[in-house]
């Protein structure tokens, strides 16, 4: 039996948060540091982050209802799967 409490796969998921963020702060960097800052760019650019950041907080509006203490169980010969 092999336990993880929720709260690990929070933390992973803002690891993963904090990767596309700084993937995004590197294509921004990219845009500005090249010259190609064009008006599309620009917008293209806002709206990725701006979705980016409205499933941030909708992930943490949904993870409010959830207790982070519980444990997620892989392998537990005790539970039968019915065919």
């Amino acid at each position: 039996m092999f336990s993880l409490p929720f709260s690990f796969f929070v933390i992973l998921y803002a690891l993963f948060v904090l990767v596309t963020l700084s993937f995004a702060l590197i294509n921004i960097y990219h845009i500005v540091a090249t010259g190609t800052l064009s008006l599309l760019s620009f917008f293209v650019s806002a709206l990725v982050v701006l979705l980016m950041l409205g499933v941030i907080i909708a992930t943490s509006i949904f993870l409010g209802a959830i207790d982070l203490s519980q444990t997620f169980t892989l392998f537990n010969p005790s539970t039968s799967v019915p065919l």
